[in-house]
């Protein structure tokens, strides 16, 4: 009788629980099918059906959650919030509404609302460990590392569960390094780790450590405190099943194990024990080539500490004994393990760091060992690349060497089969461009890219049995031959050369429609010739998704906006930062994923690539320039950008610049340092380009708000910032800067429009003398001289608008349309002139727009004569305005039906077959398209773009 009078409150509990489940079955079963309406619908029946009984105040509440969560898939995010907010106070106490809730705050990024519906949940129910998990887990969302202390060290005293002391810990390890990144080391070193060495320490005393997860910590603590000795001391017990009797928590001959004993011996200066240890290791793991480096790292280390020390070591490894090493294993090494060899190559290029003489590697002997491994591996797809950083010491000799080579390849012709000889030849090839790519004749340079074409043709039939999804064997002899001709065009300005090399990949793509560097390489080609729209064609295709939107993204968004394909730049624009939004959204559930599995190590590693996305330079590019696609999409809809695409100069120097540059096959001469200081340029130029245009945002929006209080400091920093990205405009060709970098400079445009100063900015000042003179209406003479000042400001802005047409006309003539050889010069330049009129005529509609807004209704005598007399002063300007943008839409005209592409097709001296001239005129056709398009939409948003003074 007792057992069932306690257990009764328990019973009749669940029982509701299950009573509520089964009464809003059908809107959970909605929900569950992705029938949003549907869920709100019957969860708004039962809420009516139920309203006087019982369980009515649950079943509302837990019908509400399931409301707000249909509400924020249907896009209806104020419904949600409003219940969300409505919610988050009540002591929810089922699981039902819980998780709906927690679905919805997720969506919506609020999370600290579900830390707060979890306390109340936890304060109603205290003894229920799940909730109290899910209330420290909300914490963790919230990266506030203290309350995750204080809820894990709640949870582990009042349930005595091991997992929620290492929670704990770990929330202590997480504050420590949020203080050193902050500058406050001193609080991390001597309070916050010791504390959680000593808890740990406590942990190992009463046997609490089960998992290598808890290990992991424990070494994470050590490690963040310096304890080098003490670290190794844990490895050790770990060894001597000191944590676990039946096993290590680390297995045996564990790899991650190993580098970590060698690091912490490193730090110790044990470099003979860990230059011994990596001996081991490179005959265990021949073909680890990081052993290698690192081994060879220790060495330099211990020979110059010795040397420093003034002594006389005898175990000092010598260059001798480097070479004896990895000949030795070299020899022990299966034929088909690269690292030995490799290793031996390498080691050439350390003698100035081993003090050895000569300190440069020897042509002769880099020249042999080169050979040595073409001959053993010549036939792999890989061997280029593992060559590629050694043959700057062969090209002394170019000529002699490439002899040599052919020789080596020649003579395994017999010993291999159709492919490997033909790969075999392309590495010949690749040889080849990269020795010869300097080279500046034009004749020569020719030839090879003719020989390459010439030998597509007769490898490809090598491949008629490969699938459309695998690369067939000839597409190299095109890649290279591709690279050659843009040099040319580079070299000579021709854009025939380009026009050559768009051919050639829209034929490769016919037989190898996967082959991603052709597809990638051809869309930076046609944006060259300015074929936006072709080019987006093929970026599609690529489907680059996730967080290659963030890596390689700006391949495509470096020139799609610029080259005024508002549509397609509005989809990728969406597509990036629907990735970060749901980046921020589900990044913080990897790292409740591992304090859930114990899995410590990660939790550091999940929280920087979450502030690393975070902090994208792609993401903030892509939403200020989103804001700004915003204003010209339906230049009769006035548009300001809104607040949260604005970014502070502080903050633009934070932010992460996370392309990757190697995506594309490259032959050049760079040296790791040269690219890493193009690299660092171009990221330089990004930042100026972002600050101008969230400066410009900010001058919008305060036009639109009437907030002119500081608009005289952004107009200066406007100005700044354009002549800064301007004064950095590079007069280097198509691809000086290597394929792997955007072709376009972000400010050339802004450079040869001028427009940021001579028509801009005098607007933004005659909307502040406009809304100066609103706010605050005069008459009389005071009166007469500000519109005064008006006039002569707005004769400022006509001229420069005249300034802008003649110079339209000096580069294109009567139309763009008619100019011969158009480019993506051209097609931007174009784009930029319609932006500039479109947001000329948009900060002079916002300035309407808010005047109208503030004398709405009744206004006094001086309002209205201040009213009437702008309006007599500025009405012509208005009408000047709208007259020019008839001018600047007929630079977009056309009436004649193809465009003349004068030199831009012809192909004398290159190899051109049927096939070629067959897809020359689908390119032909393709690319007319594209203009024709592209112009038209210029034309349509200028002609749209109208001042409706009210």
């Amino acid at each position: 009788v007792v057992v069932c009078l306690l257990c009764k409150p328990i019973m009749s509990k669940q029982d509701d629980g299950a009573t509520i489940d089964r009464k809003l079955r059908t809107a959970i079963e909605a929900i569950e099918s992705g029938r949003w309406p549907k869920a709100v619908q019957f969860a708004n029946q039962t809420m009516k059906k139920e309203k006087n009984t019982k369980l009515s105040p649950r079943i509302n509440a837990t019908a509400k959650a399931l409301k707000a969560m249909a509400f924020v898939k249907m896009g209806k995010s104020e419904d949600a919030e409003a219940i969300i907010e409505e919610l988050k106070n009540t002591a929810l106490e089922d699981e039902i509404a819980l998780q709906a809730l927690t679905s919805a705050c997720k969506d919506l990024g609020k999370f600290k609302e579900i830390a707060e519906m979890y306390e109340n949940a936890v304060k109603a129910n205290p003894g229920k460990e799940e909730l109290a998990s899910h209330h420290f887990m909300a914490f963790v969302r919230l990266q506030d590392y203290k309350r995750q202390q204080q809820v894990a060290m709640g949870m582990f005293k009042r349930f005595g569960h091991s997992p929620y002391l290492f929670w704990a810990v770990m929330s202590i390890v997480m504050q420590a390094k949020e203080a050193v990144a902050s500058g406050n080391g001193k609080l991390a070193k001597a309070m916050l780790l010791p504390l959680a060495e000593r808890m740990v320490r406590k942990a190992v005393d009463e046997k609490r450590i089960k998992t290598a997860g808890c290990l992991d910590l424990f070494l994470i603590i050590l490690d963040m405190q310096e304890k080098f000795k003490e670290a190794l001391e844990v490895l050790q017990n770990d060894t001597d099943k000191v944590y676990r009797e039946e096993r290590p928590l680390y297995p045996p001959g564990f790899v991650s194990t190993d580098r970590r004993r060698i690091t912490y011996m490193r730090k110790q200066g044990q470099l003979d024990n860990v230059i011994e240890t990596y001996k081991t290791m490179i005959s265990k793991e021949p073909d680890e080539w990081s052993n290698y480096i690192s081994f060879l790292e220790c060495v330099v280390e211990s020979n110059s500490k010795n040397s420093a020390d003034g002594g006389e070591n005898t175990s000092a490894v010598s260059f001798q004994d480097c070479v004896a090493l990895f000949e030795s294993n070299a020899a022990k090494a299966d034929a088909h393990i690269r690292g030995p060899r490799l290793a031996i190559l390498e080691l050439q290029t350390w003698r100035s760091r081993l003090n050895t003489e000569p300190k440069e590697p020897e042509a002769n002997k880099m020249s042999e060992l080169i050979l040595e491994y073409i001959d053993a591996f010549g036939s792999k797809p890989c061997c280029y690349q593992d060559i590629a950083a050694y043959l700057k010491y062969v090209e002394a000799s170019a000529q002699e060497f490439l002899s040599k080579v052919k020789d080596v390849i020649n003579g395994n012709k017999e010993k291999m089969d159709e492919v490997k000889n033909n790969q075999a030849q392309i590495l010949l090839r690749e040889i080849e461009s990269r020795l010869s790519f300097g080279t500046d004749d034009i004749n020569e340079v020719c030839e090879r890219a003719n020989s390459l074409l010439s030998c597509y043709t007769e490898v490809l039939p090598l491949g008629n049995k490969l699938l459309d999804t695998e690369i067939q064997f000839a597409d190299p002899y095109i890649i290279m031959s591709v690279h050659m001709l843009v040099k040319l065009a580079d070299n000579t300005g021709e854009s025939r050369y380009l026009w050559r090399g768009i051919i050639a990949l829209e034929r490769l793509l016919k037989s190898s429609p996967s082959n991603a560097q052709a597809r990638l390489l051809l869309v930076k080609l046609y944006m060259i010739i300015g074929a936006v729209c072709k080019a987006w064609d093929h970026w599609e295709v690529c489907d680059v998704k996730q967080i290659q939107l963030d890596t390689i993204g700006y391949i495509a968004s470096d020139h799609l906006h610029a080259l005024g394909d508002v549509e397609s730049s509005e989809k990728l624009y969406a597509q990036t930062l629907n990735f970060f939004k749901a980046a921020a959204r589900e990044m913080p559930e990897y790292i409740v994923n591992a304090y859930h599995n114990g899995t410590f190590g990660k939790v550091d590693e999940f929280t920087k690539f979450q502030k690393r996305l975070a902090c994208s330079l792609q993401r903030a590019m892509s939403l200020c320039d989103s804001e700004h696609l915003l204003c010209i999409m339906d230049p009769e809809d006035t548009y300001a950008p809104a607040s949260h695409a604005v970014f502070s100069k502080e903050e633009i120097e934070k932010l992460s610049d996370n392309r990757d540059f190697d995506i594309m096959d490259t032959w050049t001469h760079d040296s790791k340092e040269a690219k890493e200081e193009k690299q660092k340029s171009n990221s330089t130029t990004r930042r100026q380009w972002l600050l101008y245009r969230t400066l410009l945002a900010q001058c919008l929006r305060a036009v639109s708000d009437g907030a002119i209080d500081d608009m005289e400091t952004l107009l200066t920093q406007l100005g700044e910032a354009a002549a800064e990205g301007i004064k950095g405009v590079s007069s280097d060709k198509c691809f000086a800067d290597g394929i792997s970098f955007p072709r376009r400079d972000l400010f050339s445009s802004t450079q040869w429009c001028s427009h940021h100063d001579s028509l801009l900015i005098p607007c933004f000042k005659l909307a502040q003398q406009i809304i100066a003179l609103v706010n605050a209406p005069c008459r009389g003479e005071d009166l007469s001289n500000k519109t005064s000042q008006m006039k002569s400001q707005a004769k400022v802005i006509t001229d420069g608008i005249d300034g802008l047409l003649h110079k339209c006309e000096e580069s294109w003539g009567k139309s763009l349309y008619y100019k011969s050889d158009i480019n993506n010069d051209d097609i931007e330049r174009g784009f930029t002139v319609t932006e500039c009129y479109i947001q000329i005529v948009l900060i002079i509609q916002l300035c309407i727009n808010f005047c109208n807004e503030k004398q709405k209704g009744n206004i006094n005598k001086v309002a209205r004569q201040t009213r009437n007399a702008m309006n007599e002063e500025l009405g012509p300007f208005y009408k000047e305005i709208n007259e020019r943008g008839g001018k600047f839409a007929d630079l977009f005209t056309f009436e004649k039906e193809s465009f003349s592409f004068s030199g831009g097709l012809s192909f004398e001296g290159l190899t051109f077959d049927e096939e070629d001239a067959k897809i020359s005129e689908d390119v032909k056709l393709a690319v007319e398209n594209s203009y024709r398009d592209i112009l038209t939409g210029f034309r349509k948003r200028i002609s749209q773009a109208r001042i409706r003074p009210s």
